[in-house]
């Protein structure tokens, strides 16, 4: 797990170096870098597999193809055995140099083959092309920006910031999709021109032109499975993609909520390593924690169990480096928790299982509820009306309240609804909520939390309930098996009902959130009152008094969704002082 840069149409040796350094946190044990003409490759390294030898960037037999990479690639024995028997040589045991005899071999199809997490660039001396490319899910960022024939690339924005021609602007349309959806969904973000290779995509740049292709698409409801078949066979696949993500030569624990999936995960680890898993949890000492259900599994499992709880003075401190770490902004409040569980976990592992992606394709979460068959009767537009409610922060009403006028021009034209327009196209069914979900919601938010929150503090998170086998089983089976009646993620608590108490998978979904209406009540609603009321670059987008008023709100106790709001609002701000000020 690492973080790379570098640029394709020039050579610099300052720049990549520069670029390098603004991701030591990705890759603290070690850096390197290939410079050619008009070619510079860098990575900064966490090592997990092949601590010795395994330094990037790494070559082909002749040295006639490289490459730097940052994550996992879970069947890289297998795939090495086959490229090995084809004539490749190796010359260390990692996974990364699996990567560049595929190319070899198979050429840009190669990605297909891969079962893992990654963010690569390899680069073809021969013809003179820079590949790039991302997961499936998009666990694994990678940003881009063209500057005339060139391009620059990194696992943060901030590398590239780093070139002195690359302009920072805001970007107008990735703003208002971010006060939308809390993110900026697609392949934007929020600065002008720097975008995101979207997941399961390869882009090939040949030093003229750039063209982006999709490799994989999430598939739903491709045959009839009966239930009982299901069942069996989702277990089977889970079992074999934490299986698969358990080798690492360092350190390995998983982060354990007390919720059905990650449960799922701890509980599999612990029946297939000899020592307890090493697992952590965090609190925020009020009734509805997930504390108490943490210690029903870890006490279950058998696991090395850790706790920590999150003070409200804590959430203060660190909002200025998230508003760092997250210059690709989104405002999912679980990022504090989140980061504070992985800085404490970094004293015991370098590794954690985590356990993401299972609402995701199982319909685990409530605003899918509308789209159940026992409610068949319900018209279509309140289907919508109540997911698109669910899914958003600043409605269309709201937005014109809060933006300014400067600002409301500029967005007068702009139609982030159309997000979901296309994921819906005149059908309004679970399975568009789920891809919805999975294609948008998931890389841009959720897995951008974790990747960001993790990897701030040099930990390497794996997600095994997004396996590519067990995601493209889960497309397959009918949509009335995630969600029965009313009851989310039906099939998925029968599979794992051998493995998971009864009392975990019968609580009501509870979700990963943080006490943001009890933090705004106390410090943080001072502090927010301060933030936002400071003279700046704020001003030109948003109006005062609107924000003033949701403040009021919130600091007496304002619903969830105004809470929400000045959640969104207060990244902004500590986003636009820490990359604009």
């Amino acid at each position: 797990m690492c973080g790379i840069a570098g640029f394709f149409g020039f050579e610099d040796k300052t720049l990549i170096k520069k670029m390098l350094d603004r991701i030591v946190y990705r890759g603290p044990d070690d850096s390197g870098i290939y410079i050619d003409k008009n070619i510079c490759l860098g990575n900064r390294r966490l090592s997990i597999i092949d601590v010795a030898g395994g330094k990037q960037p790494i070559h082909n037999e002749d040295e006639t193809i490289w490459t730097v990479y940052n994550g996992e690639i879970y069947n890289y024995l297998n795939l090495k055995k086959e490229l090995e028997e084809a004539g490749h040589k190796f010359y260390t045991q990692s996974d990364t140099e699996v990567l560049v005899h595929a190319y070899e071999q198979w050429g840009k199809d190669f990605v297909k083959k891969l079962r893992g997490i990654f963010a690569f660039a390899i680069y073809d001396t021969k013809n003179k092309k820079l590949i790039l490319g991302r997961d499936e899910a998009g666990v694994k960022p990678l940003y881009y920006t063209l500057l005339k024939n060139s391009i620059i690339f990194g696992s943060e924005i901030k590398c590239i910031l780093e070139h002195k021609e690359v302009k920072k602007m805001i970007n107008k349309n990735a703003l208002d999709c971010y006060f939308t959806f809390n993110s900026v969904l697609g392949d934007e973000t929020l600065f002008e021109g720097i975008k995101k290779l979207p997941p399961a995509h390869i882009l090939v740049h040949d030093g003229k032109k750039l063209k982006i292709e999709r490799y994989w698409r999430y598939q739903l409801e491709l045959e009839e499975i009966s239930p009982s078949v299901a069942e069996k066979r989702i277990l089977e696949l889970i079992k074999d993609g934490i299986k698969s993500q358990l080798m690492s030569e360092v350190p390995l624990g998983a982060f354990l909520s007390g919720g059905i999936d990650s449960s799922t995960v701890v509980g599999i680890m612990s029946k297939m390593l000899d020592k307890p898993v090493k697992t952590f949890t965090v609190g925020f000492r009020q009734e509805n924690d997930e504390l108490e259900y943490a210690k029903i599994a870890a006490e279950e499992f058998g696991t090395d169990h850790h706790e920590i709880f999150v003070e409200d003075s804590d959430v203060i401190k660190i909002l200025p480096t998230l508003a760092y770490h997250f210059d690709d902004l989104s405002a999912d409040a679980a990022m504090v928790p989140t980061y504070l569980v992985s800085k404490f976990a970094k004293k015991y592992v370098t590794v954690v299982l985590t356990g993401e992606g299972g609402d995701e394709i199982f319909a685990g979460y409530n605003r899918y509820k509308p789209f159940s068959d026992l409610l068949f009767f319900v018209p279509k537009q309140i289907k919508m009306s109540i997911f698109k409610n669910a899914m958003t922060v600043f409605d269309k009403d709201s937005k014109d309240k809060l933006y300014s006028e400067q600002f409301l021009d500029n967005t007068k034209n702009i139609n982030n609804y159309s997000f979901l327009d296309y994921y819906f196209n005149n059908k309004n069914n679970l399975n568009s909520a789920l891809l919805f979900g999975f294609e948008e919601i998931l890389p841009n938010q959720l897995l951008a939390k974790v990747d960001k929150t993790t990897m701030a503090n040099s930990i390497e998170a794996r997600v095994p309930l997004l396996d590519k086998y067990l995601v493209e089983y889960s497309g397959r089976i009918n949509s009335n098996m995630k969600m029965r009646f009313l009851n989310n993620k039906y099939i998925f608590k029968k599979a794992v009902s051998p493995i998971v108490p009864e009392i975990i998978r019968k609580r009501k979904k509870h979700g990963f959130v943080s006490p943001i209406s009890k933090w705004f009540k106390e410090e943080l609603g001072d502090y927010a009152i301060e933030t936002l009321s400071q003279n700046g670059l704020i001003d030109n987008y948003v109006k005062k008094e609107y924000v003033e008023d949701l403040l009021k709100k919130v600091k007496s106790g304002g619903n969830r969704k105004e809470v929400n709001k000045i959640w969104a609002l207060l990244m902004f701000k500590l986003w636009l002082d820490k990359y604009f000020n």
